[in-house]
């Protein structure tokens, strides 16, 4: 299965390609967190208009309230209503839904958040890549300092002929090796 890449990390390897795809991430960012607030604001409209229908149908008698005792209650009073009202088990559900829709607009504002903030991260590593912040190091030989990066090309450089010097003296040894074998065969 292959690993999805966090799209909130920066890779300071592609900066380019963070770039290109910055913008879109962030428009993307936003019109999922309007899409969500949207939908809590259709439920939270649609919670007030059936709380009016709930309380409506109690008042007019359409829907009973029932008391302790399990019997219908005659004269409901104003606080007796606004339980009946507050405990009805469809308005809780829809309560549950908005409060459900809330959670998710929360991770939608946390998303975009972090899309800005690679947004300034993405500004800080270019001005390092910019100021040669992962560039080899070097001191200006005017004072007395080293260079590096000529150190360096001459270690390699070094190194390359010493391994060419290796293998030329391998091929000889084995020459050397397979000319005795030879010549111990002949003299037997």
């Amino acid at each position: 299965m292959k690993e999805e890449k966090d799209p909130t990390i920066v890779d300071r390897y592609s900066l380019d390609t963070e770039w290109e795809i910055q913008p879109n991430l962030r428009m993307h960012a936003g019109s999922d967190q309007a899409e969500v607030a949207d939908e809590i604001r259709d439920k939270k409209a649609y919670l007030k208009f059936r709380t009016a229908q709930i309380s409506f149908e109690y008042n007019t008698g359409h829907r009973k309230i029932k008391d302790e005792a399990g019997e219908d209650v005659k004269k409901p009073t104003v606080g007796t209503l606004k339980s009946a009202v507050e405990s009805n088990e469809e308005l809780y559900k829809l309560e549950k839904e908005i409060n459900k829709l809330q959670k998710k607009l929360d991770i939608c504002a946390s998303y975009t958040v972090a899309i800005d903030q690679k947004k300034y991260a993405l500004q800080d590593e270019v001005k390092l890549y910019q100021g040669g912040y992962y560039s080899t190091p070097t001191v200006p030989n005017n004072e007395g300092g080293r260079d590096y990066k000529k150190e360096m090309e001459a270690i390699t450089e070094k190194s390359e002929e010493s391994d060419a010097r290796e293998k030329v003296q391998a091929r000889r040894k084995k020459k050397v090796e397979d000319e005795w074998s030879v010549h111990s065969t002949l003299s037997k």
